[in-house]
């Protein structure tokens, strides 16, 4: 079915559970889907087992902080270090960082302090059914950092 959304506007969060078993086919599928236009997320890296060299065998558009870090930024000093890092390796890497599950001003900020370049969740929009989507509207539901 074709939706009409142009292939650059379409990004796929990568769990690293597809990483963490290498196959082939997956690979070469995402690589296809890259080579359309299609961004590729590296989804809630640092929450589970990633490895950096995950980061390394596969050029990864965007990292997606997760929400668990998200949630404890402004309480966890080693939260906030863990970002920060995220971060500065996303820029060594030129990949774009996304942080997931903001609900509150003093989580964005202290995000936008910590390096991210996007951010995502309640505090900008409620989830909607894919069905009720705008197309032309939806990178109204990303905040990104430079554009504030």
């Amino acid at each position: 079915m074709e939706s009409g959304l142009a292939p650059h506007r379409l990004h796929l969060a990568i769990s690293e559970s597809v990483l963490l078993a290498p196959d082939a086919n997956n690979i070469s599928t995402l690589h296809q889907l890259r080579n359309l236009g299609v961004g590729i997320v590296l989804d809630g890296f640092a929450t589970g087992f990633s490895s950096l060299t995950h980061v390394q065998q596969f050029p990864f558009d965007k990292i997606k902080i997760g929400k668990s870090l998200v949630d404890e930024i402004a309480r966890d000093s080693s939260s906030a270090a863990i970002i920060c890092a995220i971060n500065a390796l996303a820029r060594g890497l030129d990949i774009v960082t996304i942080a997931d599950g903001i609900e509150t001003h003093e989580q964005c900020e202290l995000l936008r302090l910590a390096g991210c370049d996007e951010a995502q969740g309640p505090l900008f929009g409620a989830p909607v059914a894919a069905s009720a989507l705008d197309f032309a509207k939806l990178d109204e539901r990303i905040w990104r950092f430079d554009a504030a």
